[in-house]
C-alpha cells in the first residue's frame, strides 16, 4: 500500500498538517464536527465543519486551516463509523484511543504516514478489526 506524505519542504503543508491535528483533536474530544460553533458572530454557524468537508488532500489553498481540513475531517469519519460500528461509550473510546496513540508514535510532525501509523495502532490494540474503515475514509480524503 503506497501512503501520501506530505512534502516537508512545503510549510503550508507543515502548518495545514498541525491544524489538522489541533481540530482533530478538538472535534473527537468534544465529539462534534462544527468546530468554531458561531466563531465569527452570532448564528454564523460553524467556523470549519468536517461532517460536509469538501477537501481532499492535496488542498490547493495556503490556509493551514483549510490545508488540515482532509486529516481532521479523516478522523471524524473515522469516529462516526466507530460509534455506528460499536455503539457511542465503545466507538468514542476507540476513536479517541487510535487517535491519540497514533500522536504518539507519528512523530515526524508533518508526515502524512499518519494512515499507516493508525493502522498499526489498530493492528496492535484492536487486532486490525478497523483497517477496512480506516482504509477506505483515509483514501477517501485523498490521505493513502
Amino acid at each position: 500500500m503506497t501512503i501520501k506524505g506530505l512534502d516537508e519542504r512545503t510549510s503550508q503543508d507543515y502548518r495545514g498538517f498541525h491544524e489538522g491535528v489541533a481540530d482533530s483533536f478538538s472535534i473527537l474530544s468534544l465529539d462534534t464536527a462544527c468546530s468554531g460553533l458561531d466563531f465569527s458572530g452570532d448564528g454564523t454557524g460553524c467556523f470549519r465543519d468536517f461532517e460536509n468537508n469538501h477537501y481532499r488532500y492535496p488542498v490547493d489553498n495556503e490556509d493551514p486551516h483549510i490545508r488540515g481540513m482532509p486529516l481532521a475531517a479523516a478522523f471524524w469519519k473515522l469516529q462516526v463509523a466507530l460509534k455506528k460500528r460499536y455503539g457511542v461509550e465503545e466507538g468514542l473510546s476507540r476513536s479517541q484511543n487510535l487517535f491519540l496513540r497514533t500522536m504518539l508514535i507519528n512523530d515526524s510532525g508533518y508526515d502524512l504516514s499518519i494512515a499507516q501509523d493508525l493502522l498499526f495502532i489498530d493492528a496492535e490494540l484492536y487486532r486490525g478489526e478497523n483497517s477496512y474503515m480506516i482504509v477506505t475514509i483515509f483514501k477517501e480524503l485523498g490521505l493513502i
